[in-house]
């Protein structure tokens, strides 16, 4: 996202942590998703062709909204775009916390 871009001043970090943080209901987690997915494009989609690692803290991972995310941007053929089997498949999921 340009806009989203030129607040962080390049973009969202890579190959490190980036913690977001804010008020209930102001769409971290769906921002973290949307990252997800778009860090698995190609390099030439805007991607960086990888896998991704996501750390909550509160409560159970959105995986089903995670699914439904990558089913949608398959639907509507996003730049760089996997099946979604295949992009969940590069997803990672920990808790910051021993359950």
């Amino acid at each position: 996202c340009p806009a989203l871009d030129a607040c962080l001043r390049g973009g969202v970090p890579t190959r490190g942590i980036t913690e977001l943080v804010g008020e209930s209901t102001a769409a971290k987690t769906a921002l973290c998703m949307q990252l997800l997915l778009a860090a698995q494009a190609p390099p030439a989609a805007g991607g960086l062709g990888g896998a991704a690692l996501y750390v909550h803290t509160e409560g159970p991972p959105a995986v089903q909204r995670l699914r439904e995310m990558a089913e949608a941007r398959w639907r509507r053929r996003a730049p760089g775009a996997l099946p979604p089997s295949e992009a969940l498949d590069r997803v990672y999921i920990q808790s910051a916390f021993a359950d």
